[in-house]
C-alpha cells in the first residue's frame, strides 16, 4: 500500500510547529508524576532535536496511527485525572470564575491536538525500532496479523473502558477487593512489605502489578484500567491464535465478539479481579498446549519452560486458579508415558518446574531480602488453606453449590465449555476430549472446593472461550460470507460490540456521577483539610477505597478486615482504635469509640443495594 506524505516546506514554520508540538507533549507528560518530572523533559528535548534535523515530512502508517491515537487517549486521561482533582487549579479557576472541568478538558484537548505531531513521530520511531530489532517486517506484511493485533488492542481498551469501573468514564472502582489489591500494591512499591507489614491473602504478583499501576495515578484506578486493558489485549490475541489453529479462515471479526462475550459476563464483577488478570497467562498456556495437541507431538523444551513460567505467574496471583495446569499435565503425562515412555516425560517435567522457579525466584529474593519469607508463606499458603473460609461446608456440598452458581451466573461460558467437551468427544481421536475435560474439571474443582462461593469465582473459566468458539466456527467455516473479512464491516462490528458491552455490563450504575459525590473522595477531602499527611484505619470492614481516594499508606498491619478467621487481625484493629493510633477511622457501622468523634456520615449506592460509611476523627 502506498503511503501518503505530507511535507511542511517553510523552514521557520516547521521549526515553530515542531517545537510547539514537543512542548505540548511535555506539558501533557508532566502529569505522569515522577516520569513527568525526571524523564519527559529529556525525552521531549531529544525528540525535538531529532525532528528539527528532518525535512518536515510526515508519512502515514496505519499501525503507527492506531498506536498514536491510543497513546494520546491514555495521556489525555492521565492529564484529566491529575488536574481535575488539583486544589491549586481549582483555586485559580475559582478566582477567574471559570468552570474547572471546562478548563481541564479544553486545555487537555488543545495540548493533545498540538502534541499529535511529536507523539506520532515518537511512536513511529518506536515501531520502526521494533521492526528492525525484532524482525517484525514479515509480521507487519501479514494483513490478518496487523488487523488482529489492532482489533485486540482497540477491543480491549474499548470494552474494558465501558465494562470495568476502573475506567476513566466511571468516577471510582468501589469494589473492596480491587481496593485491597491497590492499597497493598502501592504500599509494596513504597517500601511496605506485604504479609509482614500488611495482612492480605492474595499473591505477590497481583500486588506488584497494582503497585506499577499506582505510578500512573495515585488516587484513582486509571493505571489499573491500563493494566486491565493490556491484559485483555494479550488474552484476546492468544485466544484468537488458538482458534486459528483449528480454523483455516480469516476470523478477525470474532475478536470484538469474543471481547464482548468475555467482559460483559455477570461474573466480571466491577473489574480488576485476580481471575481477570490471570487470563493472559492462561491464554498463552492454552495456545502452546493445543498447538502441540493439534500437531500430535509433545511440547518442546521451550514451550514447557514458558508454560511453567505462566503457571508460576498464575500461582503467585491466586493459587486456586492453577487447576487447568494440573488437569493438562495429568493427561499429558499419561499420554507421554503411553506413547513416548517415562524418559521423554522427565525433561518436560523438569522444564515446567524450571519455569515455575523462574517466576518464583524474584519473590524469594524480595521477601528474603526483607526478612519476610515465613510471613509470606504463612499468610499466602497456610492461612489461605486453613483460615480463609469462616463458614466452610463439606466438599460435596461446596462443589454442588459451585456448579449451580457457575451454570446460573456464567451461562454463556458454561455452554461454551460444554460445547468444547462435546465437540471434542465427537472427534475420531479422543485425546482432545480428555485434555479439555480434565482442564475444565480440575479448574472447577480448585475454584470451588474451598467452601466459598463468590460471583467472580467462575470468571477464570472464560479462559476456555476460544475452545468453545472453535466448535461454533467449525460449523459455519464454509459458510462465512466474504463481507465478514471486510475491514469496514469489522470496524463497525467492533464499535457495535463496545456499545453493546456498555448496554449489557452490570457495572455501569456509577456512569455520569461526579467522583466528588462519592464518600471516598468526600472523606478524603475532609481528612486532608483537617490534617496534613493523615493516617487512617479502615475498621472492621473490607477496604472501602478510602486509602486509594486519599492516597494514604496504612500504618496498621491489619489495615482492613479480611475474610479470615484471624485473631491477630481483630486484636490489632481494636488496639489501634482503643489507643488512638490513627488520625481517622472509617467503618460501615457506628461504633462507640472512646478516643474518636463521628464527623461525617454518607450513604451511597453499591450494586443493587446501598452502603453507609462513617468517618471518625481523633479527639
Amino acid at each position: 500500500m502506498k503511503r501518503e506524505t505530507i511535507k511542511i516546506s517553510n523552514e521557520k514554520q516547521r521549526c515553530v510547529f515542531t517545537a510547539a508540538s514537543c512542548i505540548a507533549l511535555f506539558l501533557l507528560l508532566f502529569s505522569f508524576s515522577l516520569f513527568g518530572l525526571l524523564v519527559s523533559p529529556a525525552v521531549c528535548f531529544l525528540l525535538c532535536k531529532e525532528l528539527l534535523k528532518e525535512k518536515g515530512e510526515i508519512r502515514s502508517d496505519p499501525v503507527t496511527v492506531i498506536l498514536t491515537i491510543l497513546t494520546a487517549v491514555g495521556i489525555f486521561s492521565v492529564f484529566y485525572n491529575k488536574w481535575i482533582s488539583s486544589a491549586l487549579l481549582e483555586s485559580v479557576c475559582s478566582v477567574l470564575g471559570l468552570p474547572l472541568k471546562l478548563v481541564v478538558i479544553s486545555g487537555g484537548l488543545l495540548l493533545s491536538a498540538v502534541s499529535l505531531f511529536a507523539l506520532y513521530q515518537g511512536v513511529g520511531r518506536m515501531v520502526g525500532t521494533l521492526k528492525e530489532e525484532w524482525e517484525l517486517r514479515t509480521v507487519l506484511q501479514n494483513s490478518e496479523k496487523i488487523l488482529a493485533i489492532a482489533l485486540c488492542i482497540v477491543s480491549a481498551f474499548g470494552v474494558i473502558g465501558v465494562c470495568s469501573k476502573a475506567s476513566f468514564i466511571y468516577p471510582f472502582n468501589d469494589w473492596n477487593d480491587a481496593n485491597c489489591f491497590f492499597t497493598v500494591g502501592k504500599s509494596m512499591v513504597n517500601g511496605i512489605v506485604p504479609y509482614r507489614d500488611l495482612l492480605e491473602q492474595k499473591g505477590p504478583l497481583l500486588y506488584l502489578m497494582h503497585g506499577l499501576a499506582w505510578f500512573v495515578s495515585h488516587d484513582s484506578f486509571l493505571g489499573v484500567y491500563f493494566l486491565e486493558s493490556i491484559c485483555a489485549a494479550f488474552f484476546l490475541y492468544y485466544s484468537y491464535k488458538t482458534i486459528r489453529l483449528y480454523i483455516n479462515r480469516n476470523l478477525t471479526f470474532v475478536i470484538p465478539l469474543m471481547s464482548a462475550i468475555c467482559y460483559t459476563a455477570f461474573t466480571f464483577k466491577d473489574g480488576d479481579s485476580a481471575e481477570e488478570l490471570s487470563l493472559p497467562f492462561i491464554a498463552v498456556s492454552i495456545f502452546l498446549m493445543f498447538r502441540a495437541i493439534k500437531e500430535r507431538r509433545g511440547v518442546t523444551g521451550k514451550e514447557a519452560l514458558i508454560i511453567g513460567i505462566m503457571a508460576g505467574c498464575v500461582f503467585w496471583i491466586k493459587f486456586s486458579l492453577i487447576g487447568l495446569y494440573l488437569g493438562w499435565f495429568i493427561v499429558y503425562a499419561l499420554v507421554s508415558i503411553k506413547e513416548r515412555g517415562v524418559r521423554k516425560l522427565l525433561p518436560t517435567a523438569f522444564n515446567i518446574a524450571a519455569g515455575v522457579l523462574v517466576s518464583t525466584v524474584p519473590f524469594i529474593i524480595y521477601f528474603g531480602w526483607n526478612h519476610a519469607l515465613m510471613d509470606w508463606l504463612k499468610v499466602y499458603i497456610y492461612d489461605n488453606l486453613f483460615l480463609y473460609s469462616e463458614d466452610k461446608v463439606g466438599i460435596t456440598e461446596s462443589l454442588s453449590f459451585g456448579f449451580s452458581q457457575f451454570a446460573e451466573k456464567n451461562k454463556t461460558i458454561f455452554n461454551l465449555c460444554l460445547a468444547a467437551m462435546l465437540a471434542s468427544l465427537c472427534q475420531k481421536k479422543k485425546e482432545g476430549f480428555f485434555y479439555i475435560t480434565a482442564m475444565i474439571v480440575f479448574e472447577f474443582l480448585l475454584i470451588y472446593m474451598g467452601g466459598k462461593h463468590y460471583r467472580y469465582y467462575s470468571f477464570v473459566m472464560n479462559a476456555f472461550i476460544p475452545l468453545g468458539l472453535i466448535c461454533i466456527c467449525r460449523l459455519f467455516e464454509n459458510n462465512i460470507p466474504v463481507w465478514a473479512e471486510n475491514k469496514t464491516v469489522i470496524g463497525i462490528l467492533t464499535l457495535c460490540s463496545i456499545l453493546l458491552s456498555f448496554y449489557l455490563t452490570p457495572n455501569r450504575y456509577l456512569f455520569g456521577i461526579d467522583r466528588n459525590e462519592l464518600p471516598q473522595y468526600r472523606f478524603a477531602k475532609i481528612m486532608h483539610e483537617e490534617k496534613k499527611d493523615p493516617t487512617l484505619l479502615n475498621y472492621r470492614c473490607l477496604d472501602g477505597g478510602f486509602y486509594t481516594a486519599a492516597n494514604i499508606f496504612p500504618n496498621c498491619k491489619a489495615f482492613c478486615k479480611l475474610n479470615m478467621d484471624l485473631q491477630e487481625m481483630y486484636d490489632l484493629q481494636d488496639r489501634y482504635a482503643n489507643e488512638g493510633l490513627c488520625d481517622f477511622i472509617v467503618c460501615k457501622l457506628e461504633f462507640d469509640l472512646e478516643k474518636y468523634e463521628l464527623i461525617e456520615t454518607m450513604t451511597f449506592p453499591y450494586n443493587d443495594t446501598t452502603q453507609t460509611f462513617y468517618l471518625y476523627k481523633l479527639k
